[in-house]
Protein backbone atom coordinates (compact mmCIF):
# COMPACT_ATOMS: atom_id res chain seq x y z
CA UNK A 1 0.00 0.00 0.00
CA UNK A 2 2.62 2.50 0.72
CA UNK A 3 4.25 1.55 -2.49
CA UNK A 4 1.21 2.85 -4.26
CA UNK A 5 1.23 5.60 -2.29
CA UNK A 6 4.09 6.84 -3.35
CA UNK A 7 3.98 5.44 -6.83
CA UNK A 8 1.03 8.18 -6.90
CA UNK A 9 3.07 10.88 -5.35
CA UNK A 10 5.87 10.47 -7.80
CA UNK A 11 3.35 10.49 -10.62
CA UNK A 12 0.75 13.09 -9.91
CA UNK A 13 1.21 15.01 -12.88
CA UNK A 14 0.67 11.66 -14.94
CA UNK A 15 -2.91 10.91 -12.64
CA UNK A 16 -3.42 14.58 -13.36
CA UNK A 17 -3.45 14.21 -17.14
CA UNK A 18 -5.40 11.02 -17.12
CA UNK A 19 -7.73 12.57 -15.13
CA UNK A 20 -8.19 15.63 -17.29
CA UNK A 21 -8.60 13.04 -20.57
CA UNK A 22 -11.47 11.24 -18.97
CA UNK A 23 -13.01 14.19 -18.08
CA UNK A 24 -12.73 15.61 -21.35
CA UNK A 25 -13.97 12.48 -23.14
CA UNK A 26 -17.04 12.62 -20.95
CA UNK A 27 -17.95 16.21 -21.51
CA UNK A 28 -19.94 15.78 -24.92
CA UNK A 29 -21.93 13.06 -23.62
CA UNK A 30 -22.43 14.89 -20.33
CA UNK A 31 -23.63 18.33 -22.01
CA UNK A 32 -25.83 16.19 -24.08
CA UNK A 33 -27.70 15.16 -20.60
CA UNK A 34 -27.69 18.66 -19.49
CA UNK A 35 -29.40 20.51 -22.07
CA UNK A 36 -32.23 18.05 -21.80
CA UNK A 37 -32.99 19.16 -18.93
CA UNK A 38 -35.70 22.07 -18.97
CA UNK A 39 -34.24 23.68 -15.93
CA UNK A 40 -30.66 23.80 -17.70
CA UNK A 41 -32.36 25.15 -21.27
CA UNK A 42 -34.47 27.76 -19.34
CA UNK A 43 -31.21 29.22 -17.53
CA UNK A 44 -28.78 29.23 -20.51
CA UNK A 45 -31.69 30.50 -22.78
CA UNK A 46 -31.81 27.51 -24.66
CA UNK A 47 -35.60 27.45 -24.76
CA UNK A 48 -37.68 28.63 -28.16
CA UNK A 49 -39.21 31.18 -26.06
CA UNK A 50 -39.96 32.61 -22.24
CA UNK A 51 -41.79 34.96 -20.66
CA UNK A 52 -45.26 33.14 -21.25
CA UNK A 53 -48.46 34.57 -19.69
CA UNK A 54 -51.94 33.35 -19.30
CA UNK A 55 -53.99 36.87 -19.55
CA UNK A 56 -57.17 35.52 -19.95
CA UNK A 57 -59.03 32.43 -19.70
CA UNK A 58 -62.53 31.18 -20.13
CA UNK A 59 -63.26 27.87 -18.46
CA UNK A 60 -66.68 26.05 -19.51
CA UNK A 61 -67.66 22.42 -17.91
CA UNK A 62 -65.99 21.08 -21.45
CA UNK A 63 -63.41 23.81 -22.81
CA UNK A 64 -61.01 25.97 -21.54
CA UNK A 65 -60.21 28.87 -23.80
CA UNK A 66 -56.69 30.67 -23.15
CA UNK A 67 -54.77 33.58 -24.80
CA UNK A 68 -51.66 35.55 -23.27
CA UNK A 69 -48.55 36.49 -24.11
CA UNK A 70 -44.46 34.85 -24.87
CA UNK A 71 -41.34 35.98 -26.35
CA UNK A 72 -40.01 33.85 -29.05
CA UNK A 73 -36.67 33.43 -29.08
CA UNK A 74 -35.80 30.52 -31.49
CA UNK A 75 -36.34 27.42 -33.22
CA UNK A 76 -39.25 26.51 -35.58
CA UNK A 77 -42.47 25.61 -34.54
CA UNK A 78 -43.71 22.03 -35.02
CA UNK A 79 -46.58 21.38 -33.45
CA UNK A 80 -49.03 22.16 -30.07
CA UNK A 81 -50.51 19.26 -27.49
CA UNK A 82 -52.67 19.58 -24.29
CA UNK A 83 -53.84 17.87 -21.34
CA UNK A 84 -56.40 18.24 -19.46
CA UNK A 85 -56.26 16.47 -15.79
CA UNK A 86 -59.50 15.59 -14.08
CA UNK A 87 -60.07 15.65 -9.96
CA UNK A 88 -59.78 11.85 -10.21
CA UNK A 89 -56.01 12.46 -10.79
CA UNK A 90 -56.93 10.71 -14.40
CA UNK A 91 -55.11 13.08 -17.22
CA UNK A 92 -56.15 13.05 -21.01
CA UNK A 93 -54.26 14.14 -24.04
CA UNK A 94 -56.17 16.65 -26.18
CA UNK A 95 -55.75 18.98 -29.65
CA UNK A 96 -54.91 22.54 -28.97
CA UNK A 97 -57.38 23.96 -31.52
CA UNK A 98 -55.81 27.13 -32.72
CA UNK A 99 -58.45 27.63 -35.54
CA UNK A 100 -59.53 31.91 -33.84
CA UNK A 101 -56.11 32.94 -33.65
CA UNK A 102 -55.41 31.40 -37.14
CA UNK A 103 -57.99 33.48 -38.41
CA UNK A 104 -56.50 36.74 -36.79
CA UNK A 105 -52.54 35.85 -37.14
CA UNK A 106 -50.32 34.32 -39.76
CA UNK A 107 -50.75 30.02 -38.88
CA UNK A 108 -47.62 28.41 -38.23
CA UNK A 109 -44.60 29.57 -37.12
CA UNK A 110 -43.86 33.39 -35.17
CA UNK A 111 -40.18 34.50 -36.08
CA UNK A 112 -38.04 35.82 -32.81
CA UNK A 113 -38.68 38.84 -32.22
CA UNK A 114 -37.32 40.67 -28.86
CA UNK A 115 -40.76 41.84 -27.43
CA UNK A 116 -43.31 40.20 -26.25
CA UNK A 117 -45.99 38.11 -28.67
CA UNK A 118 -49.54 37.53 -27.99
CA UNK A 119 -50.87 34.01 -28.55
CA UNK A 120 -54.04 32.74 -28.51
CA UNK A 121 -57.13 32.24 -28.37
CA UNK A 122 -56.45 28.29 -28.03
CA UNK A 123 -59.10 25.75 -26.68
CA UNK A 124 -58.94 22.52 -25.37
CA UNK A 125 -61.93 20.68 -24.79
CA UNK A 126 -62.94 17.36 -22.71
CA UNK A 127 -63.83 14.78 -25.16
CA UNK A 128 -67.43 12.98 -24.46
CA UNK A 129 -67.01 9.96 -22.65
CA UNK A 130 -67.74 6.32 -23.94
CA UNK A 131 -70.93 4.69 -23.21
CA UNK A 132 -68.88 1.81 -21.06
CA UNK A 133 -66.76 5.57 -19.30
CA UNK A 134 -69.93 6.12 -17.25
CA UNK A 135 -70.09 9.94 -16.33
CA UNK A 136 -66.59 12.11 -16.82
CA UNK A 137 -64.84 13.33 -13.84
CA UNK A 138 -64.41 17.29 -13.42
CA UNK A 139 -61.45 19.09 -14.96
CA UNK A 140 -59.47 21.28 -12.38
CA UNK A 141 -56.17 21.81 -14.30
CA UNK A 142 -55.15 22.21 -17.81
CA UNK A 143 -51.25 22.26 -19.76
CA UNK A 144 -50.30 23.39 -23.51
CA UNK A 145 -46.89 21.57 -24.91
CA UNK A 146 -44.89 23.39 -27.89
CA UNK A 147 -42.62 20.92 -29.98
CA UNK A 148 -40.43 23.49 -31.87
CA UNK A 149 -37.31 21.80 -34.36
CA UNK A 150 -34.39 22.89 -36.07
CA UNK A 151 -33.08 24.73 -32.99
CA UNK A 152 -29.52 26.04 -32.93
CA UNK A 153 -29.24 25.88 -29.28
CA UNK A 154 -29.69 23.21 -26.92
CA UNK A 155 -31.65 19.96 -28.36
CA UNK A 156 -32.73 20.37 -32.10
CA UNK A 157 -35.84 19.35 -31.18
CA UNK A 158 -37.68 20.07 -28.33
CA UNK A 159 -40.77 19.46 -26.44
CA UNK A 160 -41.19 22.62 -23.72
CA UNK A 161 -43.90 23.12 -21.41
CA UNK A 162 -45.64 25.73 -22.48
CA UNK A 163 -48.62 27.46 -20.39
CA UNK A 164 -50.77 25.61 -17.78
CA UNK A 165 -53.20 26.83 -14.99
CA UNK A 166 -56.63 25.65 -13.22
CA UNK A 167 -59.66 25.39 -14.63
CA UNK A 168 -60.99 28.43 -14.24
CA UNK A 169 -61.97 31.70 -15.64
CA UNK A 170 -59.82 34.68 -14.74
CA UNK A 171 -58.25 37.72 -15.99
CA UNK A 172 -55.34 39.62 -15.87
CA UNK A 173 -56.80 42.77 -17.23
Amino acid sequence: MNNLICALHRSRSLVLICVAILAYSAWPELIGRLQQERIVRDVFAMTPFRAVTVTQQIALPDRIVSMGDMVKVQCDFDWLTGYITFDDGSRERVRVDTTVEDTIRQPGNRPPMPEAQAWGPWSLTVREPLPIEGARPEPVWWDIFAAHKDCPFGPDRQINHFAGGPWRSSSLE
